[in-house]
């Protein structure tokens, strides 16, 4: 162990000699010694990185863009080896760099098809080169605007679907989104467009502070220190939150992980880092968007774009601890389920954009996973949907269709008295009452809670469900 600890030292004094005197063009990089640790800050124009050296080897890397005053990547780790670090290190330079040229305001022109917003988003192009303005524009089909809207800055919605700008506007709070005028669209006169949206940028800030979701309220006593982990799966980032409470629930700490996917090496990363200051942690709990069968030793997590697997099996190896692995819509409707006194058989319903829902089932207060787990697992519930669920999950409309006719098939096998739906898309209950009605008496339909407090629900279940195995 000592002499574990005295490679790890050198190692790190060779890495910040490394970084002292890294020479990459258009970043700047500053060595700083502050009150409780050191850091090395790399600079450039429009966002900046920093190294940071912690006691007891514990490292953080982040990226800051600078144009919108917010992260986009965050590790907090143990320092390994060199190899691990240099491996991350790149990764955070990779994501730096990325901001080293100043980007364009980017403008989504969107209508019905995208027909006649794509020759319109032609024109505001030309115009913008021949004024050499620092914008790009692009067009497409109203049921494919959520699933691309982060990536722009201002939406533009054809007079003709003008009536879904307040809808647009409640689901992306974040973006600037504006009508086109009926005479400038009729016109495609690109240059009255390109005035009205510099006017709008000039006087509108918009403001991205995140809602805070994570305070939970203290359940029970343990007999000791529960690390609960849960990975949240979305369309263009990944997180891994994290928070560690004593045996009275108080929290003693509580991070979170930005990538664009987690690997079984961050979870890794978070418990040894956490080891250090609390080797005494007694139980450790990992909520996964995967089914974990009786035998599970490998799981598979899909993404859009790729999928990525995590060795369980290694992982309750490597660590003295005990080791839960649980579906993150079991941990969810457990959170949802002690936060209410009021019904005793409640389900938990996860619908993202672009995947398949998953559910959660709690019936008479016992968490139901049923036959190797698969309880609760949609994707093999064979509904009739008017198109395919990426489709219908991209939009509010499709959303309702799908999340109704889901609570449709829970209503007919379990009825459930109440649901709590997570869905990012869906705002209103009312909307989700009046499809149901359309189907079943008002009698049978469950009480339905649209919630966006699921990593609250997540953290607090599996904190419990740890808590129940412990007894």
């Amino acid at each position: 162990m000592i002499m574990d600890e005295f490679l790890t030292d050198i190692h790190i004094s060779v890495f910040k000699e490394y970084l002292k005197h890294q020479h990459i063009d258009g970043i700047e990089t500053k060595y700083e010694i502050l009150t409780h640790y050191d850091q090395i800050k790399f600079t450039t124009s429009f966002g900046h990185a920093t190294v940071v050296f912690n006691k007891k080897n514990i490292m953080e890397l982040t990226v800051i863009n600078d144009l919108q005053d917010k992260p986009i990547f965050y590790l907090h780790f143990l320092l390994k080896n060199l190899s691990h670090m240099l491996k991350l290190y790149n990764e955070m330079l990779d994501v730096l760099k990325s901001l080293t040229s100043e980007p364009p305001t980017r403008i989504l022109l969107t209508c019905s098809g995208g027909m006649t917003t794509g020759y319109f988003a032609e024109k505001i192009n030309e115009a913008v080169e021949l004024l050499n303005l620092n914008m790009t524009a692009d067009a497409i089909g109203y049921t494919n605007v959520y699933n691309v809207a982060t990536d722009y800055d201002i939406i533009l919605v054809a007079p003709q679907i003008s009536y879904i700008r307040p809808q647009l506007q409640q689901i992306l709070p974040e973006k600037l989104i504006l009508e086109i005028p009926t005479k400038i669209f009729a016109a495609y006169d690109a240059a009255s467009m390109i005035r009205i949206i510099a006017k709008e940028l000039d006087r509108n800030t918009v403001s991205r502070e995140e809602k805070t979701v994570y305070p939970i309220n203290k359940y029970l006593t343990s007999k000791g220190k529960i690390l609960s982990i849960v990975l949240i799966r979305e369309a263009n980032r990944s997180q891994l939150i994290y928070y560690l409470y004593d045996e009275n629930s108080n929290v003693l700490s509580s991070n979170r992980i930005l990538r664009k996917t987690v690997s079984e090496d961050d979870i890794c990363d978070i418990i040894d880092t956490l080891l250090l200051d609390h080797p005494d942690i007694l139980s450790i709990g990992i909520s996964l968007p995967a089914l974990f069968d009786d035998d599970t030793k490998i799981v598979k997590i899909n993404y859009f774009y790729r999928d990525i697997t995590i060795n369980i099996e290694k992982i309750k190896q490597r660590y003295k601890q005990d080791i839960h692995f649980d579906n993150d819509m079991n941990t969810a409707v457990v959170g949802c389920y002690v936060t209410q006194d009021e019904y005793k058989n409640i389900v938990a319903l996860y619908q993202p954009t672009l995947y398949k829902a998953g559910v959660g089932i709690v019936i008479n207060g016992q968490l139901v996973k049923g036959l190797h787990n698969v309880a609760g697992e949609m994707q093999y519930m064979p509904l009739r949907l008017s198109d395919d669920v990426s489709t219908l999950s991209s939009t509010p409309e499709g959303s309702i269709e799908l999340v109704g006719k889901e609570i449709l098939s829970l209503i007919s096998t379990i009825a459930p008295e109440a649901v709590y739906v997570f869905c990012k898309l869906l705002l209103d209950e009312n909307a989700l009452y009046n499809y149901l009605r359309g189907y079943v008496p008002e009698k049978y339909i469950p009480k339905i809670i649209i919630s966006e407090a699921m990593i609250k629900h997540c953290i607090l279940g599996q904190k419990l469900l740890c808590q129940e195995d412990m007894k």
